[in-house]
């Protein structure tokens, strides 16, 4: 049984890559992205038409789907994000640096001189872009299968990524509560090696936003706050299944072996009884890429 990471952006997946590398080995890992050592998106669009070669794990800033490639039987894990701090942190991406992403570029027909303008724009130019709808509901479309984020998504686009969670994916991971994933990925594959440092992180400096833009934000990333909401239903289903009291024990265990890294800052850092996931979870957690 192999596995495919849907790697969605600004949700930790560079820091839980890392961890996938320790416990699947780099040499068992087929990645696909435009940085050096990784196959490029061109070749993935070839492998999905063909067949990928074997792998342990496939991965990449691409859309669900990676399965109709795959010769033998597969899984698929990913992590999602509350939709506002996603937003917000590709937002400093692309204030900071103009960095746009291979995931807007390469489907879209976009180029980066058509970018690069954004580079010091406030959220509310990104918000206005003409472009702007590569950057809202990307979670919903990564898991329904939308390969052009410049299209508006729908019910049935939502619906279509809710069914992809639920009969498709074996692990979601949440990032607001990373180290509470991880206790749960370790009951499901029985990885040991779980510890981590942070890879691709923003800017960590907070944003001062009006009720008026976060109102906006809120309304642009609809879809992607409804398939949240459902993945964290997914996500209690199995601190259920596992037990609740021994995962907060778990984590704690994990965070006192954390503790001598002084690189190492948990996501979750605030976490303290599990039963508390259903309230306020927007207002008291802030994660980090």
């Amino acid at each position: 049984m192999s596995i495919i990471f849907t790697h969605i952006p600004k949700t930790a997946g560079s820091t839980f890559l890392s961890i996938l590398y320790k416990n699947i080995g780099k040499e068992n890992i087929l990645e696909f992205g435009m940085s050096k050592g990784k196959y490029s998106y061109k070749k993935y669009e070839q492998y999905l038409k063909s067949q990928f070669p074997p792998s342990k794990l496939y991965t990449g800033h691409v859309p669900f789907g990676t399965h109709i490639g795959v010769q033998e039987q597969s899984e698929y894990i990913t992590f999602l994000r509350e939709p506002t701090q996603r937003y917000i942190s590709e937002y400093k991406d692309v204030t900071l640096i103009g960095n746009t992403y291979n995931h807007i570029l390469r489907p879209s027909g976009l180029n980066k001189n058509m970018l690069y303008d954004l580079k010091g724009c406030t959220i509310e130019e990104l918000i206005d872009f003409k472009y702007s709808e590569s950057f809202s509901n990307l979670q919903t479309k990564y898991i329904c299968n939308i390969d052009n984020p410049l299209r508006s998504i729908n019910n049935k686009d939502f619906d279509t990524a809710r069914d992809n969670l639920h009969n498709y994916f074996s692990f979601i991971g949440i990032t607001e509560y990373f180290d509470l994933s991880l206790m749960i990925l370790k009951e499901i594959f029985q990885w040991d090696n779980l510890s981590y440092t942070y890879t691709n992180e923003s800017n960590k400096s907070p944003i001062n936003l009006n009720d008026d833009t976060l109102l906006r934000i809120n309304e642009i990333n609809y879809y992607d706050k409804k398939l949240y909401d459902f993945a964290l239903e997914k996500f209690e289903e199995q601190i259920s299944q596992i037990g609740k009291e021994y995962l907060e024990n778990s984590v704690q265990e994990f965070k006192e072996k954390q503790i001598p890294n002084k690189e190492v800052r948990a996501y979750d850092r605030n976490l303290g009884l599990i039963s508390k996931i259903k309230h306020n979870i927007f207002k008291r957690i802030y994660p980090r890429d």
